[in-house]
């Protein structure tokens, strides 16, 4: 029940922010439709600007085409505006003709959402890149707070085995199973398997191990809950009952 909570408040977040990049690329398109301005001449920053509300859901957000970033919300040099970064969410979304969600690359925990802006002729024009830290932004904070019991933790990662969230922060942005052995059901999560059983978590330590999956975002959300505290009540009740 805890996860179930927690992973549909995380696809709720991914769904907002899908929505505020494909309606920002429709006003875009529309503008160009009515003719104000030939799509690749629109003062596309001074579009950003009317939308305040992007600060709010985006630490970044660039809108490119082909030859290169043509407006942006931050600075240059802030985390995401990377010739590297620029070019994956360009030529992924290009080649996918989609709105995409890139997984953390470089070991940078990044979340980037891309949503392609059509001109009149159905083809690509620009392509919008907003981005998020996932380790040092608010994104995971709801799932931190419903940790299990005063020991245990929440963790996320991709079905590729990046990942994305742990209490840990070392282990954020990493691939998992890449310095020791994956557990079964771990892999098995990443195979779209729901469910529990008791293992061991990244510690070692006897636990009561979760998994969820996080809509069709290909997510995973995760929780340790460490074996003496989950099994106390029951160890408690049997002692009673013995003695």
């Amino acid at each position: 029940a805890l996860l179930t909570s927690a992973a549909a408040h995380l696809a709720f977040e991914l769904e907002t922010k899908h929505t505020l990049l494909r309606t920002l690329a429709e006003e875009i398109a529309l503008q160009q439709a009515n003719g104000a301005v030939p799509i690749q001449d629109m003062p596309v920053q001074d579009v950003l600007a009317h939308h305040p509300g992007l600060r709010q859901a985006f630490a970044d957000l660039v809108v490119l085409d082909t030859a290169g970033r043509i407006a942006g919300l931050q600075q240059p040099g802030y985390f995401l505006r990377s010739q590297s970064a620029d070019h994956r969410c360009l030529n992924e979304t290009m080649r996918a003709r989609a709105a995409l969600m890139l997984e953390p690359a470089g070991g940078k925990g990044a979340l980037l959402l891309t949503q392609p802006v059509l001109d009149a002729s159905g083809r690509i024009a620009h392509v919008l890149c907003g981005g998020t830290s996932l380790e040092h932004s608010s994104f995971f904070d709801h799932a931190a707070r419903l940790r299990p019991g005063s020991t245990g933790h929440l963790f996320a990662l991709t079905r590729s085995g990046a990942v994305l969230y742990h209490p840990d922060r070392i282990r954020q942005a990493r691939m998992v199973g890449t310095t020791e052995p994956l557990p079964t059901m771990a892999r098995a999560a990443m195979h779209g398997w729901e469910g529990w059983h008791v293992g061991a978590d990244s510690q070692g330590r006897p636990s009561l191990l979760a998994y969820k999956q996080v809509g069709n975002s290909g997510w995973i959300l995760g929780s340790a809950f460490p074996a003496d505290e989950a099994f106390a009540t029951i160890a408690s009740a049997r002692d009673l009952a013995w003695t």
